[in-house]
């Protein structure tokens, strides 16, 4: 026969309440245990020697109702106990009861096996599938973008581009559930093949999109925070089919980064198109073009004498402008300049790249040597105020001449004025294509500029004029 003896807890809250202890006893070859009733009493009213809850007779009266309610619970608490054991028998241990007596506790009715069993599968479907629920909430793919950056340590431009490509992910999500009215949860395990194309194609029109649903949008806090360098807000224009293209590339390179860090073994890639970008005919700056930007004469704009100053280093040395806001004294050594350009921080393939200085360059270091408060060689500016920068200079040195440019969004080539194009990255190309027409050898050149050997982006740096053309004639006569 089953004995239960009642004891008080030594862990006191703050309120002075402690837990009613069971001390089970199933006989002498039966279960013995502690077990928890579930039932909290004030310390100062119970009686260890009887082990029982005293309710003094003169208390205040809705206190007094408290403790009754308590001895009422403790008297049910003790009774479940007792029939637990009387239908389970030796099955009925220490974590059986708690757990059930915790299901039942809110429970009016008569207990019976049945009714328990039926408690106790209700429960466990309920625990399974809060627990699935938690799951689906583990594997919600903004809870690995910033894992995905701190272990990728991807170079500050493309990280930014990244979180753009993010915010992007998040707004296709107050699209499929607040205009298509379809639910859709970024679950890394759950995306189809579907959900991505419908992905690929929500990047092409999403323009339209903020335009006609502006309030909705707007009204959507972000998970992946930017920080803005320039005052101008966050607007989305028509993409070219280049950009599409690199949007689709960081997503699937997030998603491999997922898979190969066994993260999910979902692919909603398999069989979706990328497509490849495509460039019209590398336009870039002369010799004799970039002297006379050297020379010019910016004395009554200081901003601008600054900016060519750095635009004319920048053609000079050819690097990313990403590596170019970088640079410090420590990256001169006597007369090179000595970098380590990676587009991401663990690429295995960058190398030490060393680009002689000339006489200008080495000029241009000494004029603003400690210019810089944050100890760089020059004092820069954001990215986009030094694009600005640099058509304002093409202007006004007056170089004009037009260029052959593919339109992003139509992939039609235009001829435009190339002061109307000028970018930090035409100052890359001016290093590499000036570069190229003395000496064809791209691994060479590419040793200066941080390509790799035998990159195929490289191509998009040079242009092979008529004059190489006949060289190579000559050379075969």
């Amino acid at each position: 026969m089953a004995a239960i003896r009642k004891s008080l807890s030594a862990k006191v809250d703050a309120n002075g309440l402690a837990q009613v202890l069971f001390f089970v006893e199933q006989g002498r070859k039966g279960n013995r245990f502690r077990t928890k009733s579930g039932v909290f009493v004030p310390v100062q009213y119970w009686n260890e020697k009887k082990h029982a809850l005293t309710i003094p007779q003169k208390i205040d009266p809705d206190f007094k109702r408290e403790l009754q309610d308590m001895r009422e619970r403790l008297e049910i608490a003790e009774s479940r106990t007792f029939k637990l054991i009387e239908i389970y028998g030796t099955d009925a241990t220490k974590e059986f009861v708690e757990t059930t007596l915790e299901y039942f506790k809110d429970y009016n009715g008569i207990i019976t096996r049945d009714v328990i069993n039926e408690m106790i599968q209700s429960k466990n479907e309920e625990i399974e599938k809060q627990q699935a629920e938690e799951q689906r909430k583990a594997q919600y793919l903004f809870n690995f973008c910033q894992p995905y950056f701190d272990a990728k340590q991807l170079s500050e431009i493309r990280e930014r581009m990244a979180k753009g490509v993010f915010r992007s992910l998040e707004r296709f999500e107050v699209y499929r559930n607040q205009i298509a009215n379809r639910p859709f949860v970024w679950n890394i395990d759950e995306v189809t093949r579907e959900d991505i194309e419908e992905l690929f194609q929500f990047f092409a029109d999403e323009h339209l999109y903020r335009r006609k649903y502006k309030k909705i949008f707007d009204k959507h806090e972000y998970q992946i925070a930017v920080v803005r360098k320039t005052k101008r807000k966050e607007t989305i224009e028509e993409r070219g089919e280049n950009r599409l293209v690199d949007m689709r590339k960081y997503t699937k390179a997030f998603w491999n980064w997922l898979i190969k860090t066994k993260r999910t073994r979902n692919n909603p890639f398999d069989g979706v198109e990328i497509g490849t970008q495509k460039y019209g005919t590398p336009y870039f700056l002369t010799p004799n073009e970039r002297n006379l930007i050297a020379g010019f004469d910016f004395s009554g704009n200081h901003h601008l004498e600054v900016q060519r100053d750095i635009f004319v280093f920048h053609c000079l040395v050819g690097c990313r402008v990403g590596d170019l806001t970088q640079l410090t004294p420590n990256n001169i050594e006597g007369d090179m300049l000595i970098y380590v350009p990676r587009k991401t921080k663990d690429e295995t393939e960058s190398f030490p790249v060393r680009v002689p200085l000339n006489k200008h360059a080495k000029a241009l270091i000494k004029k603003y040597k400690g210019s810089d408060i944050k100890g760089r060689l020059f004092p820069f500016i954001a990215d986009q105020n030094y694009n600005e920068a640099i058509k304002a200079i093409l202007t006004a040195c007056e170089i004009t001449r037009k260029v052959s440019v593919r339109n992003p969004k139509t992939g039609e080539n235009e001829m435009l004025p190339i002061n109307e194009v000028g970018s930090s990255h035409m100052a890359r190309r001016t290093f590499v294509g000036n570069a190229y027409k003395v000496v064809q050898d791209p691994n060479l050149i590419g040793r200066m500029s941080g390509h790799v050997e035998g990159s195929k982006a490289f191509v998009r740096y040079r242009d092979i004029d008529d004059k190489m053309l006949k060289d190579v004639i000559k050379k075969m006569a």
